[in-house]
């Protein structure tokens, strides 16, 4: 069904949005996006659907759902009696929420002495065999540049490669 924790919660918003509440005033008595009131919404879909009104011939007026179906003098009567039988739904369909099981505690962390240095051996930076090629294709096409990151001072124009 659904995937919050708030199962009880979610219930009554589900059946009191089916029972023609609006989803803006849902949201904020419990204090949800509108989006999420929504998403609860469909996430129950077995629940019935909220019904459609219908007036027939003789002035009788039926709610009609995908579940059920209710008639009555009157469109308020007509929704009254669809209320009972998606209620009398409800109460067969709601479980008692579950209870959370308490969670394990985890083991008392250890620590492992720090190493700096020795632990991994050092090694000069080297390029693949292809991007040895490359840099000397590109030495070989294109002058030298001259960058303040990489001019050894000292000797003038000489690099530090």
């Amino acid at each position: 069904m659904t995937k919050s924790l708030n199962l009880a919660r979610d219930m009554a918003i589900v059946r009191r949005y089916r029972e023609g509440e609006k989803a803006q005033l849902l949201a904020a008595v419990f204090r949800l996006n509108v989006t999420r009131i929504y998403e609860l919404n469909r996430s129950f879909g077995d629940l019935p659907a909220k019904p459609r009104i219908k007036v027939f011939s003789g002035g009788l007026w039926a709610c009609i759902s995908q579940d059920a179906e209710s008639m009555g003098d009157t469109p308020a009567s007509a929704y009254a009696a669809w209320v009972e039988l998606l209620s009398a739904f409800l109460r067969r369909v709601t479980r008692a929420p579950q209870k959370i099981p308490d969670p394990v505690p985890l083991p008392a962390a250890t620590v492992a002495p720090l190493t700096i240095g020795r632990s991994a051996r050092m090694r000069p930076l080297t390029m693949s065999a292809t991007m040895q090629i490359n840099a000397a294709r590109a030495m070989e096409a294109q002058p030298r540049m001259a960058s303040l990151a990489g001019v050894n001072r000292n000797t003038g124009a000489k690099f530090n490669v």
